[in-house]
């Protein structure tokens, strides 16, 4: 393992019990088993490796979601979509657990919202071009800008509820119960095809 890839999990430990600006760069080192000038070819300070490491985490999500194109929400490719940003989470879910727990809070729960619905507006959801199945039946164009919202806000809401309950679920369990909350809410965005 990499000294940056040594000082990053070690900081990863320290993070389960302290705030990082608690966490003095002496501990970090000795934890990681490399020396300080190791330390401060890659870091200033231990803040530094934490937001390092929130803009590679977003970095990638952020590309899950641009490579989607029209596979969601509701087009064919969706759930392989969506399998690919839950493992995504839990293979940082050491990292994710402490953003949601930490001061940086409300910023990492914006990001997650903001880069979600610039992706759904990068791909025309808006527009009502997608090929994304369920949108093309919406029936009122102000519900796209809506859905695209509440898809934001529900995507970011189910990872922190599983983030705060420990990840206990595995990926393809929380696949699972999304499932069943698009089918429940579905009929309030598609439109109806018999009016009274």
């Amino acid at each position: 393992m990499a000294a940056r890839e040594k000082i990053c999990h070690a900081l990863l430990e320290l993070l389960k019990e302290k705030d990082v600006n608690d966490i003095t760069v002496s501990e970090l080192i000795h934890l990681a088993g490399v020396s300080r000038s190791s330390y401060y070819y890659y870091f200033y300070r231990p803040k530094s490796i934490l937001d390092d490491m929130v803009q590679d985490f977003l970095k990638t999500y952020a590309e899950i979601l641009d490579s989607l194109g029209h596979s969601f929400p509701g087009g064919s490719n969706q759930r392989d979509a969506a399998m690919r940003l839950a493992r995504h989470f839990y293979e940082h879910k050491t990292l994710v657990s402490r953003l949601f727990f930490s001061n940086s809070y409300e910023k990492f729960h914006s990001d997650l919202i903001r880069l979600y619905i610039s992706a759904l507006e990068a791909h025309d959801i808006y527009a009502g071009t997608s090929d994304a199945g369920p949108l093309e039946k919406i029936e009122d164009a102000s519900l796209i800008g809506l859905y695209a919202y509440s898809e934001g806000y529900a995507f970011a809401g189910r990872m922190e509820w599983w983030a705060r309950g420990g990840f206990a679920i595995t990926p393809e369990e929380l696949l699972e119960r999304t499932e069943q909350l698009a089918r429940l809410a579905r009929p309030y965005f598609v439109r109806r095809s018999s009016k009274p």
